[in-house]
């Protein structure tokens, strides 16, 4: 009995071991490049979103504020969904990491913006 495998970047015909996926190298490069670009795009597009979301809280924080309006972090680029972690609630704030800050979020602000001590 014969199986007759294609390859999953260019569908050409298989030769070879009967667990062969690709026909060349390039072809199983080309694929495998071509399902990792989205998990990137979305990875780097979080990435750039911390760090916008870093620079806002650390321009804050030079500033010498602890606390400002949600819409006006907003309008600086700020995105309230992407964060680095989560701590426990104060006074029914929530209260969440970006990195080395840690700020507490209301539905109308961002306050106690501070600086994480170190290890």
């Amino acid at each position: 009995m014969e199986y007759k495998q294609t390859c999953l970047n260019c569908g050409n015909s298989l030769y070879g071991r009967s667990d062969k996926k690709f026909c060349s190298d390039e072809c199983r490069n080309e694929y495998h490049n071509h399902h990792q670009t989205k998990k990137r795009r979305l990875r780097r597009s979080v990435i750039e979103a911390l760090d916008r979301n870093h620079n806002c809280l650390e321009q804050l924080l030079t500033l010498g504020l602890t606390s400002v309006s949600l819409n006006e972090l907003e309008e600086l680029g700020f995105e309230k969904e992407v964060f680095t972690g989560i701590g426990k609630s104060v006074k029914n704030h929530s209260v969440f990491k970006c990195f080395d800050i840690e700020y507490a979020l209301t539905p109308t602000r961002v306050m106690h913006i501070r600086h994480l001590e170190s290890l």
